[in-house]
């Protein structure tokens, strides 16, 4: 397995507002058979986007580029970007790393709603398609080692930190708005 290869992936999300937010992960593939590199990345493109309210509208990666822009997501409990849920996996060097999915869907946690329940069927696709192999591929850190076991999943909180230009209107017109 020295000739593989680790290529980086990342999903980008479009939430019921408008805002967009990503998701990002690496596949470890043999290039001779690089298609079950793109199968292991297409499987996990679907798992998050289970576990999510926000609408896919690009992959870019082994998957190729995929473009759907003109969808949005839909309304509910964590319905913008602003939430994320974060997998943590551990490597087969015993680190710790997350994969994120703006949006979450409030079906995947527990009723405290920061901790994922991991018997939850959209969880349980994500922690398969990140633990169990294809033939030759799978989910991997940026060095090429391969997930060995799920720790936890998690809410995270984050204001959006854009620049955003407004116009402010004085509304009872008794002067500059300053």
């Amino acid at each position: 397995m020295a000739t593989d290869t680790v290529a980086h992936n990342t999903v980008t999300f479009r939430d019921s507002r408008g805002k967009t937010g990503r998701s990002s992960f690496y596949t470890i593939y043999d290039p001779a058979i690089a298609q079950d590199g793109r199968d292991a990345t297409a499987v996990l493109n679907v798992a998050l986007e289970g576990c999510s309210n926000a609408a896919p509208i690009r992959a870019v990666g082994l998957a190729g580029d995929e473009l759907a822009p003109d969808s949005y997501g839909t309304t509910g409990v964590y319905s913008t970007i602003e939430d994320r849920v974060e997998f943590t996996f551990l490597s087969a060097d015993g680190t710790l790393h997350k994969i994120g999915v703006p949006a979450p869907k409030a079906s995947i946690f527990y009723t405290d709603g920061d901790t994922v329940d991991p018997t939850n069927a959209n969880v349980v696709a994500v922690k398969n398609a990140v633990l169990i192999p294809l033939t030759t591929a799978n989910i991997s850190d940026r060095n090429g080692r391969g997930f060995t076991a799920y720790v936890a999943g998690t809410r995270r909180r984050s204001p959006l930190q854009r620049k955003q230009t407004l116009w402010w209107k004085n509304p009872a017109e008794t002067g500059p708005d300053e």
